[in-house]
């Protein structure tokens, strides 16, 4: 992930999958395992895939922040969020250990899944 001052940060996760869609694409992983971008996932691990149309946390999230994810509570990190440039808002693409204030959007973020 990059925010948008040229800081390049990571998280890294042992035993990650998400299931099927029987168990709407449930997160799993293991454990936080490093990374300079600190831990911004563990919260959301064992909840279901939640989009504005098919909502699967408690609130609908995914309507009220503008992105698909694994909403809990609703969240502490959204890489699924509008991609609203460089500030501090709520519905934007955030990743809460990273980004120096509550909501400062990230510029670029990806994640990578290999098989195990």
């Amino acid at each position: 992930m990059h925010k948008w001052y040229k800081s390049i940060g990571y998280a890294t996760y042992s035993g990650f999958y998400v299931e099927d869609v029987s168990h709407n694409f449930t997160l799993r992983f293991d454990n936080f395992t490093g990374g300079n971008a600190g831990d911004s996932l563990s919260l959301h691990r064992g909840f279901q895939f939640s989009t504005k149309d098919r909502d699967n946390d408690h609130n609908n999230c995914a309507k009220d922040y503008h992105g698909a994810w694994w909403y809990r509570k609703c969240y502490v990190s959204n890489l699924n969020g509008d991609y609203n440039g460089n500030g501090d808002k709520q519905d934007g693409v955030f990743w809460f250990s990273f980004g120096g204030s509550n909501f400062d959007t990230l510029r670029f973020t990806e994640m990578k899944i290999r098989p195990m």
